[in-house]
């Protein structure tokens, strides 16, 4: 039997994959800068009405920016609906603790869906490749992996 926070996945992992993986631009709905006519206007209408995405504080979504690590991890929790970790310190070298992303990092490495990088940090603000994106679903979804 599929478990609640399985459905939701599921329902959103296409359109993370469409909208974010496969994309250079990304973008949304209901935002200034967003044209209607967009190819992932669908995949990104469904992430925001999840409230998976927010766009930035003047209602743009700033299409031509590329997702960071940091970024990219909170629309994978978000759209799994988990209870993020307030407190327990990420350790990782670069990472301010009280910065946004913190309680998705904390979760993330508690669950040990995220290791971060040999020398002890965790790049948050790198722009995010395929692999590491497809590494965090595939941990985050528990694939298979071939041995």
């Amino acid at each position: 039997m599929k478990t609640k926070r399985y459905t939701r996945f599921s329902q959103v992992l296409s359109a993370i994959t469409l909208a974010v993986i496969f994309s250079a631009n990304v973008f949304a709905a209901s935002f200034t800068d967003v044209p209607n006519e967009h190819p992932y206007y669908q995949s990104i209408s469904f992430l925001e009405s999840w409230k998976v995405i927010e766009g930035y504080e003047d209602g743009t979504y700033k299409p031509e920016v590329l997702i960071n690590r940091a970024e990219f991890l909170k629309i994978v929790l978000e759209s799994i609906n988990v209870q993020l970790d307030n407190s327990t310190p990420t350790q990782f070298t670069d990472v301010d603790e009280a910065a946004w992303y913190a309680p998705y990092l904390r979760k993330a490495k508690a669950e040990g869906w995220i290791q971060g990088y040999q020398d002890g940090s965790f790049k948050p603000a790198q722009n995010i490749n395929k692999v590491e994106a497809l590494k965090i679903l595939g941990e985050v979804q528990k694939w298979d992996r071939l041995t």
